[in-house]
């Protein structure tokens, strides 16, 4: 798409609470969702040429990040956004992500966002957030702390986007975001 998207049309693509934050209905309740928090400030960041700052743009995606960063979990340095929802791995009811849980894939996508936004802006505090997303995944597979890195049998790093420590999944998407 040549044209960049309009505010309107973001809001299209997602349903938004009244303050302007996407959310995810699952069973009739609004629930944040890390992914789609990120992708929509990719969206608001990648959409408008900010040679002359759109401050709509700027703020809905400050507005977002800001509430990515409140939901965030603090380990040591890392910062892991969590899903606060159960979800059944491959709609599977024995294989469920009990919430909070966490995702290279949320965490892959807030970096961009976070990095981005810093880029535009140069508001330290954005590229501080994006080096403690960045430190998450130097968390290697920890019993009873948030993690989305693992090292598989072969030795090979796994990015995982539903880290389990008694099944590993592999998923190949989730570890390319």
């Amino acid at each position: 798409r040549n044209v960049p998207f309009t505010l309107q049309e973001i809001a299209e693509l997602y349903p938004s609470d009244s303050e302007g934050i996407p959310y995810y209905l699952k069973n009739g309740i609004e629930y944040d969702h890390p992914v789609r928090q990120a992708q929509i400030v990719l969206h608001l960041l990648n959409s408008h040429s900010f040679d002359s700052l759109n401050t709509e743009f700027i703020n809905r995606a400050k507005l977002i990040l800001d509430r990515l960063t409140e939901n965030a979990h603090e380990d040591e340095n890392a910062l892991f956004l969590p899903y606060p929802f159960d979800f059944n791995l491959h709609s599977d009811e024995n294989e469920v992500m009990v919430n909070p849980w966490y995702s290279c894939m949320a965490q892959g996508q807030a970096l961009s966002a976070f990095s981005k936004y810093f880029e535009i802006t140069k508001d330290s505090l954005y590229l501080e957030t994006a080096e403690k997303i960045f430190n998450s995944f130097l968390k290697i597979m920890q019993e009873g702390n948030p993690w989305i890195s693992g090292i598989d049998g072969d030795n090979y790093l796994w990015l995982e986007e539903y880290p389990d420590s008694d099944q590993p999944n592999k998923t190949l998407n989730g570890m390319i975001f």
